[in-house]
């Protein structure tokens, strides 16, 4: 059997479906296949700016919004050191906690209005190449029947531990994940207004611990860290904090890992564009992926359409997405994020408690996200032992 399609997208999530929906939008005949049997399987501590969710096209829902938040509060691993910010302060706008599956859900339904056709239960089995140009993909439709549908461009947005475009553009010897596992806790006393993220080696080596309220006394409770038995430091974070845990229920585990490595060494071949986790388009402090891997989906689209017009989608042709991608804003947060992640997991406890005391809630924003780093490292140069371990390392 076999289908023709502009553009294949393969991968149902944030960055896929942003992809499919664009290129619809534009004009492409597109297709988008996903693996599993429905949309938003992979957990997700939900958060996302006003600014991630104006780029994805939806407007706030309480069919996804679950909570929306005024600010945040990280905590030092000396938990009377903090920094707590209001967002009005800061000059943000209020963010969302979302219910990830109804959200993509929500999205996988604009990509079908605007023309997308959808196979779920579909999983893309390999690249079809031709002359050196990937020329489609080999589906199994439904799980049933091997389907071959060409295609002058193929967006992979099928996640990180995808082997669909390995052979041609490999992820590369820094592609780093960590492990990350969250509960759905009933009763967690904490202001709902606030998203609190907890640092520190003895909480979350290399990493942080989450507490996002979803609403109703409610939150996604998790952690990320670069060490096994990451399900053992969660519930020793959960322990440690009897006075907003106790008579708390656990609802759902969901595990996942999340690629922190930064962005992958090539993002197009010929006929061939790779969006989202497997292209590492993730904030790396931070491990979100929906807003930058959203913002690369639309790019990829945008882009393909294009070169579809022009005849020509070798990967000289494709390099605009690589250009306007990692050598935009976008790369350059994400170089400057991974930069600050390094040289941060470095730091001693009492390290992480005298940067808690220097820096404020706007510093915490731009380091995490990779916006600013400069200022905030000039900012940090006035400590002398930290200027030596992170100022340094953040300015080179």
């Amino acid at each position: 059997m076999k289908s023709s399609y502009d553009i294949v997208v393969v991968g149902g999530g944030p960055a896929g479906l942003v992809a499919a929906r664009t290129a619809a939008e534009k004009g492409a005949k597109v297709l988008l296949v996903e693996k599993e049997n429905e949309f938003g399987r992979k957990p997700c501590g939900g958060g996302l700016s006003s600014n991630g969710l104006r780029l994805s096209g939806l407007e706030p829902s309480e069919r996804f919004v679950e909570n929306v938040v005024e600010g945040f509060v990280v905590y030092a691993p000396d938990e009377s050191k903090y920094v707590k910010a209001e967002n009005v302060e800061i000059g943000e706008e209020p963010g969302y906690v979302l219910d990830k599956r109804s959200f993509v859900y929500h999205l996988a339904l604009s990509a079908a209005d605007a023309g997308v056709d959808v196979w779920i239960r579909s999983p893309a089995i390999k690249l079809v190449f031709n002359d050196g140009f990937v020329t489609g993909v080999v589906v199994k439709r439904d799980l049933k029947d091997v389907v071959t549908v060409e295609a002058k461009v193929v967006i992979d947005a099928s996640g990180y531990a995808s082997r669909l475009s390995r052979d041609v553009l490999p992820q590369g010897k820094d592609y780093i994940l960590i492990p990350a596992v969250q509960y759905k806790m009933t009763d967690v006393k904490v202001d709902d207004r606030f998203l609190y993220f907890y640092v520190g080696n003895e909480v979350a080596p290399e990493g942080y611990a989450w507490i996002f309220p979803t609403g109703r006394k409610t939150a996604n409770v998790g952690i990320g860290v670069m060490r096994p038995g990451a399900k053992e430091w969660l519930d020793r974070f959960i322990a440690r904090h009897p006075d907003i845990f106790r008579g708390s229920k656990i609802l759902k585990f969901e595990s996942a890992a999340v690629p922190v490595g930064g962005l992958i060494p090539k993002l197009v071949y010929n006929g061939l564009m790779v969006v989202g986790d497997y292209a590492g388009q993730v904030i790396p402090l931070t491990g979100g992926g929906n807003h930058s891997s959203m913002a690369g989906g639309k790019m990829a689209a945008e882009v393909a359409v294009a070169a579809i017009g022009e005849g020509d989608v070798s990967a000289s042709r494709l390099s605009e997405y690589e250009k306007l991608y990692v050598g935009g804003r976008w790369g350059k947060r994400i170089r400057d994020s991974l930069r600050a992640m390094k040289a941060i997991s470095k730091l001693s406890d009492n390290e992480l408690n005298r940067l808690a005391e220097l820096l404020d809630g706007k510093d915490i924003v731009d380091l995490a996200n990779g916006i600013n780093v400069g200022r905030v490292a000039k900012k940090i140069l006035s400590d002398p032992v930290l200027a030596a371990k992170l100022a340094i390392a953040l300015l080179s």
